[in-house]
């Protein structure tokens, strides 16, 4: 049966140009997400979200459900501890959809399983760096198969990689 997920007291405040929430924390098992200046603007015209996100030692299977709850539709599925710190705006509308994430991040002991690929990436550990719309991934120690993978990764434009 699917854990509920916890969402700690929700305050909105809603005006004509944005919706902005005072900070607030959601739980599912033994992971927590805390999440700060998310605000919604112009939102009846071409809406785009920003916030701040925070977690520590969390389960990243946790995480990605969390995520798939708030309307991100995650192209993986995965296992393991992650840490994340990051700031990240995005278009909501079907226009300007452009993500930009900022922060930092870390996989530890995690397995990875993107939806095009037919096995999945074991990762002992890897540091996470996001700036705009990039992704750089440092300290990375993993496998593919029978292949090993050390050293580092970057990926470039999140709406096509």
């Amino acid at each position: 049966m699917p854990q509920a997920m916890t969402v700690s007291e929700l305050k909105l405040d809603c005006s004509p140009q944005e919706i902005a929430a005072a900070p607030f924390r959601a739980t599912l098992s033994r992971t927590t997400v805390e999440f700060n200046n998310l605000k919604i603007s112009d939102y009846s015209k071409q809406p785009r979200a920003r916030l701040d996100v925070a977690t520590g030692d969390a389960q990243l299977d946790d995480l990605i459900k969390i995520a798939e709850s708030f309307g991100a539709r995650p192209e993986f599925s995965g296992g393991g501890k992650a840490s994340l710190k990051a700031s990240i705006s995005t278009g909501l509308g079907e226009t300007g959809r452009a993500m930009n994430i900022s922060g930092s991040g870390k996989l530890t002991g995690a397995r990875l399983q993107m939806a095009q690929a037919s096995k999945a990436i074991d990762i002992a550990h890897a540091d996470l760096g996001f700036t705009g719309d990039s992704l750089r991934v440092d300290n990375l120690a993993g496998r593919l198969g029978s292949s090993q993978i050390d050293g580092w990764l970057q990926v470039k434009n999140f709406d096509q990689p």
